[in-house]
């Protein structure tokens, strides 16, 4: 670009007459050259259920992350993004700080929800559709986003809305003739990734059109392989309604992975997906549905197919013997285990610890 405005000038860089013109003219050039812009990779974070934005902030790690992210670019990548910037909301709901904590400060204890968890899996969310209108209006404000992270509660509406905003025509008729209707256009471009820890599915009787086509999206989930609040096989079936999932077994409870090995495998993730894409941009125009939609049935298919997976030599670990909203991950308590990392589209395997491969 800059050699043909060279010799759009009617100069030849070759050519060694009238040189301190040509000079003068280069610098000319080169003054009224744009630099090159540069942003910050743009990612939006959901809590969990009974956490703040605050919270996920930390618990994350998202400046440890942040700099993995950064040695994981690619040299031209590195032009164009300065860093990762993180914007961690706060639920639409606030719950009542829990008396056992000993704070004169009510906002230590200020906890959120998205939308009030069901006794079971199956029945219908309460509030999920103005939490999703409500992130909508949040990235309407903020965005858009390059990817998504959630966690649990968290990675639930947000695979929803990786989902939404692909807005693909069988997308549209899906969520408009499934069991809740949704009809609301989506509040920007697909994102480049969509990273969930802990996450599992919503019910198909109410919300089957966010699932019924696959999620084109690229995706890494995290599983816990001692969780007992969602199990690996609920994680399963979530990675399960994208095309090309990647899957990370680590082994601990219910809380966001912060082995530094587990943040480097999120941060590589992120990486290498902001490779392949352009930056995300808010929609120009809204789509209507054709008129025969509703008459129409979202079809549910379920591949049985499964694929091997290639293994990656790293560990994680919990402190805990069961669930908590702390999660946070002592060094002395790390036990080496050998995470399968799976590539695949259809149902996904429980992988083994190396101890019990060793035996």
């Amino acid at each position: 670009m800059m050699h043909n405005s060279f010799y759009a000038a009617g100069f030849n860089l070759a050519d060694g007459t009238n040189d301190d013109a040509q000079h003068h003219m280069a610098e000319k050039i080169l003054e009224k050259a744009a630099p090159v812009s540069r942003r910050k990779m743009r990612v939006l974070a959901l809590h969990g259920f009974g956490q703040s934005g605050d919270y996920l902030r930390i618990a994350m790690k998202t400046k440890q992350l942040s700099s993995y992210v950064n040695e994981s670019l690619s040299v031209d990548l590195l032009s164009r993004f300065d860093g990762v910037e993180w914007f961690c909301p706060d639920g639409p709901l606030k719950m009542i700080p829990d008396v056992r904590y000993d704070s004169t400060d009510p906002e230590d204890v200020e906890t959120y929800a998205w939308y009030w968890t069901p006794q079971s899996f199956e029945q219908r969310h309460e509030h999920l559709f103005p939490a999703l209108e409500y992130l909508a209006k949040y990235i309407t404000e903020e965005g858009p986003f390059d990817g998504i992270v959630g966690f649990s509660q968290g990675a639930t509406i947000g695979m929803m809305l990786a989902s939404w905003c692909e807005n693909s025509a069988e997308r549209r008729i899906g969520l408009a003739t499934q069991g809740s209707p949704f009809l609301l256009p989506s509040p920007q471009s697909p994102f480049k990734f969509a990273i969930s820890c802990c996450g599992f599915q919503g019910s198909l009787k109410y919300y089957s059109g966010f699932y019924s086509s696959k999620i084109h999206t690229p995706s890494l989930h995290l599983f816990a392989e001692f969780d007992t609040m969602v199990s690996a096989e609920q994680s399963a079936r979530l990675a399960e309604a994208f095309e090309d999932a990647t899957t990370i077994h680590f082994l601990g409870t219910h809380h966001v992975p912060t082995h530094r090995n587990s943040l480097y495998e999120m941060a590589r993730f992120m990486a290498m997906a902001c490779n392949k894409q352009e930056q995300p941009v808010a929609p120009t125009m809204e789509y209507a549905l054709p008129t025969d939609a509703f008459s129409k049935e979202p079809a549910m298919k379920v591949a049985q197919v499964s694929f091997p997976g290639t293994e990656t030599p790293f560990s994680s670990a919990s402190t805990s013997p069961c669930s908590s909203l702390s999660g946070f991950t002592s060094e002395e308590s790390v036990k080496k285990s050998r995470v399968m990392v799976l590539r695949r589209t259809t149902t996904i395997r429980r992988v083994a610890s190396w101890s019990t491969r060793k035996r």
